[in-house]
């Protein structure tokens, strides 16, 4: 596995996100990092990123995938056993040479590892058949990194993600009453970014979940914390099916985005 240089950012955003995320991956662990009080709050994706796993293994079983904002390898150890190449870049070094560390002592040798800008890959086009990514769109420019995607994807490639939206009022509250959970270049998306996401790519299916059912937190010491969860996303399937304006107000969306559009976006 190769040490490459740490890529040079020129703005001042680009070097805070790497010093955010250095900091977090520096952490003996997450309960330790700036983002330990949030994480009672994530009791209630459980569900959804399930799903989003389970895409992932579905579409990348024996073939090269990319995760894009792998920090310290997360999601990737799921799939180096299933899936032929399994690459994963991130602006953080402290990451990166985490998820090395890591790999080398499981003896995972197709697994590899980059710091790179997700704005500028430093792939060959057409070499991934999944690209995808757990939070990390919205700190992202999402036109440059949009092509980006499409480009490392194989034409029958998929891209996959997990995102927050911008526009529940209770939620972007606790966003400002708690900003140093949060890098800079944290924006969680907005619709018409969503819908910017969705053109680069000729078929999509887009899943929104979280708006009742984070009222599940308070309950998840609770032995019966999963059937109460359960029955507060039944609730809220029921709610995105019959009242498609309240889809802006879920906390996550899950994306299944294919057939890249390798000529460009009109």
């Amino acid at each position: 596995m190769s040490h490459d240089p740490i890529p040079q950012t020129t703005d001042a955003l680009g070097e805070r996100e790497r010093a955010f995320h250095n900091e977090l991956y520096s952490q003996a662990s997450w309960e330790e990092g700036p983002r330990s009080a949030t994480l009672k709050y994530y009791s209630a994706v459980k569900h959804n990123r399930e799903y989003f796993r389970d895409l992932i293994a579905a579409h990348g079983a024996g073939k090269s995938i990319l995760e894009i904002g792998c920090g310290d390898g997360g999601y990737m150890f799921d799939f180096a056993r299933t899936s032929a190449r399994v690459c994963g870049i991130d602006v953080s070094d402290v990451g990166v040479e985490s998820a090395r560390r890591k790999a080398e002592e499981l003896g995972m040798h197709n697994m590899e590892f980059q710091v790179m800008d997700a704005e500028a890959l430093a792939y060959p086009d057409a070499t991934f058949d999944v690209v995808y990514g757990a939070g990390v769109l919205h700190h992202l420019n999402i036109d440059r990194s949009c092509r980006e995607i499409v480009r490392v994807l194989k034409p029958t490639g998929v891209a996959i993600f997990t995102e927050p939206l911008a526009h529940n009022p209770l939620i972007n509250l606790y966003r400002r009453m708690t900003p140093n959970m949060r890098s800079a270049n944290c924006h969680p998306l907005r619709l018409h970014q969503l819908r910017a996401v969705e053109r680069y790519f000729e078929t999509n299916d887009i899943t929104y979940h979280n708006l009742i059912s984070i009222a599940a937190v308070p309950f998840r010491s609770f032995s019966n914390f999963e059937k109460i969860l359960r029955g507060l996303e039944r609730v809220d399937d029921f709610i995105f099916r019959t009242v498609p304006y309240l889809r802006r107000h879920a906390w996550m969306t899950v994306f299944l985005l294919s057939k890249p559009r390798r000529s460009g976006v009109n």
